[in-house]
């Protein structure tokens, strides 16, 4: 007769229950959490400001046609 323990239970190694530290004050938050319960912080892991992962062309790209969009209209006389 088979006994309980002799089954191998997978349940248990789900990567759901990963914890990672709060950005803002290191305290144990689930990975998929939204919010940090300790802090009330939003999480945000990894760089999302307007410039993360463009590259440099991009950027210069567009201070160059913000600065070509400003010498017109200074340039510009109605």
């Amino acid at each position: 007769m088979a006994n309980d323990n002799d089954y191998y239970d997978d349940y248990d190694e789900d990567d759901s229950n990963d914890v990672r530290p709060c950005p803002a004050c290191g305290a144990e938050i689930y990975e998929d959490s939204l919010r940090c319960p300790a802090c009330g912080n939003y999480i945000t892991f990894g760089s999302l400001g307007p410039w993360s992962g463009r590259p440099l062309w991009w950027i210069v790209l567009g201070v160059l046609g913000v600065a070509a969009l400003i010498a017109a209209l200074l340039a510009w006389t109605p």
